[in-house]
């Protein structure tokens, strides 16, 4: 494996999936993941310079360093430069950033030692090969692409459940894609949760009115948003203690995959973000139990809240 890689990011969902995909190749490697624009470098090289206790390798994630993306520091930028010179080989530092300054002798100092792949790749072509060791044929893949448009994140999780369900028979055909993939919910609860998250009240209320039309009932809408509020509040306390993926997986006895997808998101938001979300969901449980408010109603009002 390189020891430099750097990741131009368009597409955060691409681009995890290119670290999980170096993850898997090298699973012996721990993983640590620096996503804060606060974080110096040196703190980063403090990681890269340590002894391996556990493992053989490191592969160190550096998410969006401000030196690099126009933010002047000169004393970051001499200390990034030694390194670029002379790499630690024992570890992997892998740069994920967008919107470089090209200007700058440092950014062009990392492409000119740095692995850079290409991470463009179009929904079918990203299916098929996801698809690897199944037969399905194209017109298939198509099928399921207009259900999952290009949202890479469903994309995949529909590919996994199929996966699962048709293990056995190895062959993929229209009837499974009517049987497993869910057409609106979970891109929605997905969407529902990042606009509470991010404060976007009249994004939610449009999110929420849209389930409403398809006929999902106010309390099952509560419910699915207040677990995966629990889902990433508990992936991230658990990462953070350093458990794998796997470990989680078992420790909440949930499906690996919803963990994997769990934890890539649990990087956006900060851990009193999800408590409070979460404390506040509990109230209204509570309320709804107590017969105090109507879901609906009760719902509204978390959101107006925000």
């Amino acid at each position: 494996m390189e020891t430099l890689y750097l990741l131009e990011e368009e597409n955060a969902f691409l681009t995890q999936n290119y670290i999980e995909r170096l993850k898997k190749e090298n699973s012996e490697y721990e993983i640590i993941r620096y996503n804060d624009k606060e974080i110096s470098f040196s703190k980063v090289l403090e990681d890269l310079d340590t002894y391996n206790l556990f493992s053989s390798h490191k592969m160190v994630v550096f998410m969006n360093p401000a030196f690099l993306l126009g933010e002047s520091n000169k004393e970051e930028t001499v200390l990034f430069e030694k390194y670029l010179e002379n790499p630690n080989k024992e570890n992997t530092l892998i740069i994920v950033a967008s919107k470089l300054d090209d200007r700058k002798k440092i950014v062009k100092l990392l492409r000119s030692k740095a692995v850079v792949p290409n991470l463009t790749i179009r929904p079918f072509e990203f299916a098929k090969n996801t698809f690897k060791g199944y037969e399905i044929d194209d017109s298939t893949i198509r099928y399921l692409l207009d259900f999952c448009k290009e949202n890479y994140e469903k994309l995949t999780n529909e590919i996994e459940k199929l996966k699962l369900y048709c293990y056995d028979a190895r062959k993929i055909t229209k009837k499974e894609i009517d049987d497993v993939v869910d057409r609106y919910l979970d891109d929605s609860i997905f969407d529902l949760v990042d606009s509470i998250v991010n404060k976007k009240k009249d994004k939610a209320y449009f999110i929420y009115d849209e389930l409403l039309s398809h006929n999902e009932e106010p309390l099952k809408i509560l419910i699915m948003v207040a677990n995966q509020f629990r889902l990433l509040y508990q992936v991230k306390v658990l990462a953070n203690e350093k458990y794998t993926e796997n470990e989680i997986a078992n420790f909440l006895k949930v499906h690996p995959y919803r963990v994997k997808l769990a934890k890539e998101k649990s990087f956006v938001y900060s851990l009193d973000e999800l408590l409070n979300h979460l404390l506040s969901l509990a109230q209204l449980d509570e309320d709804l139990k107590m017969g105090k408010m109507y879901p609906k109603i009760g719902f509204e009002l978390f959101i107006n809240s925000l």
